[in-house]
């Protein structure tokens, strides 16, 4: 099985290539059975809000985690997710740790992430979207993700 992950920056477009990619792919004969495994955290933010805290991010990653896994058990083709496992880490270093059980859960998503990358790599093939113009609010994440670097 081949492992596709998208990353960048909110509103880069990684869901709108996700969803080009495993069309594409669909349409080839050589692959057979191909899954797009959507961002969790957008369902999340539409029931409960923005993400605030570090425990809101590990819990959506755990459930980005299951979504995967439950369709890796399938004998895929290819799967391809516009929220690999590592953006939960990188989305959850700006979260404010206040606590010891922030600064924990922060920890958990580390090793989780790394756990998930050894001994061999979780995908085959990263596609990384650079920005090309200003980030716009897209409302799946709060202000606070954006790079302000990137906004120049």
């Amino acid at each position: 099985m081949l492992r596709i992950g998208i990353c960048g920056i909110p509103a880069s477009g990684k869901t709108t290539l996700a969803r080009a990619l495993a069309a594409r792919c669909s349409k080839l004969k050589k692959f057979q059975r191909i899954e797009l495994v959507q961002e969790y955290a957008r369902e999340y933010i539409k029931v409960y809000g923005n993400i605030t805290s570090v425990l809101e991010q590990f819990l959506i990653l755990e459930k980005q985690i299951e979504k995967e896994e439950v369709l890796c058990n399938n004998r895929l083709d290819i799967l391809i997710t516009d929220s690999p496992i590592f953006l939960g880490f990188l989305y959850s270093i700006e979260l404010p740790k206040t606590s010891p059980k922030e600064i924990m859960f922060f920890n958990d998503i580390f090793r989780k992430m790394v756990e998930l990358n050894y001994p061999t790599p979780r995908y085959d093939i990263i596609f990384h979207l650079c920005p090309t113009i200003k980030p716009v609010e897209d409302g799946i994440r709060s202000q606070i993700q954006f790079n302000k670097k990137l906004e120049k």
